[in-house]
């Protein structure tokens, strides 16, 4: 499936991809005792101004850190952030070898960016600059913190042309975290309709494995709702952040999956195969949805390229619907 990132602009190519870090940092895991640490790096600056309002940020340039710093300014009341989990933030950004300003949110009470606690090699798929992850691992909802990046947890030896950003530059960034996506559905448990496949869910992760049942696959597009969520409704143009998995009907072989890539994916509804489109449209944030797409639903005789999906390909997906903008 194309995807198509909510985050754009600046915003993005600050904190919504990532790639370009030439000698990174270890990547931060589910392990909160190993959080970046306060340094002289983040002594030097300084943060005025409160949560959810735009801070006045100043400091002595060129400014740098060896490893990525990072201060909670202001300790907010909510739960700690999960390993992997999206987060909607407020943000300043500055270059620290110049000081210039790069970008930052409207600070508007009701305009967030979110970004994702997940590191990923491939901009592709998502994920953010590894400085980013260590400025809100382990942080609770409501925190303003204040990070100084190592050069290798921003955009390393190559910087950044497009920004301004020279090679070997710290970033500078005061982040408010106002809210965190779920990593999985949290809906009402519904009984699957006759005929599709079984579904059981990993404990712990929320991943779906499926059964296939016996017998030819539909040939016209089949949803069913498995757990039925109370939020905002997907519409006819909307962004959704999702979990999904994909199996094929005659295989029940995974040919994609979020859960796999350990990242939620973000992308408008009208970028999608059309079975996959129909699935999410009019249905509730909360929800995990099943859904059998026949392939001329799917992707018909055009197959994605190196994929296992043939031109008879019936696919069946599992999508937890986390969060959905109009």
């Amino acid at each position: 499936m194309r995807k198509l990132f909510a985050v754009a602009g600046t915003a993005a190519l600050i904190l919504g991809l990532a790639g370009c870090s030439s000698t990174p940092d270890a990547a931060p895991g589910d392990d909160c005792s190993k959080v970046a640490q306060p340094g002289d790096a983040t002594s030097a600056v300084t943060v005025t101004g409160g949560f959810d309002v735009k801070p006045t940020v100043t400091f002595g340039s060129p400014l740098k850190a060896n490893e990525t710093q990072r201060v909670i300014l202001e300790t907010g009341t909510g739960p700690a952030v999960e390993a992997g989990q999206d987060v909607s933030i407020n943000f300043s950004a500055y270059d620290g070898t110049t000081g210039t300003s790069l970008a930052d949110t409207p600070y508007d009470g009701k305009t967030y960016l979110t970004v994702s606690n997940k590191v990923s090699a491939d901009p592709t798929q998502g994920g953010a600059l590894l400085g980013i992850v260590k400025a809100v691992q382990c942080v609770p909802i409501g925190s303003r913190v204040l990070v100084v990046t190592s050069p290798g947890d921003a955009f390393g030896e190559t910087g950044n042309s497009q920004l301004g950003v020279g090679p070997n530059s710290s970033l500078v960034i005061v982040a408010d975290i106002v809210s965190a996506l779920p990593t999985r559905a949290t809906g009402v448990d519904q009984p699957a309709p006759d005929g599709f496949p079984s579904v059981v869910l990993d404990p712990k992760t929320g991943q779906p494995g499926v059964t296939m049942p016996s017998g030819p696959p539909p040939t016209e597009t089949k949803i069913a709702v498995l757990k039925k969520g109370d939020g905002a409704v997907v519409g006819e143009n909307s962004d959704v952040t999702l979990q999904y998995s994909g199996f094929i009907w005659q295989t029940g072989e995974v040919f994609d999956s979020s859960w796999t890539r350990g990242s939620t994916a973000t992308f408008n509804v009208n970028g999608v195969i059309a079975g996959f489109h129909d699935a999410l449209v009019g249905q509730k944030v909360g929800s995990q949805i099943a859904v059998i797409i026949p392939p001329d639903q799917g992707y018909g005789a055009n197959p994605p390229s190196g994929s296992s999906i043939t031109a008879d390909s019936t696919l069946f997906f599992v999508i937890d619907i986390l969060a959905t903008k109009n």
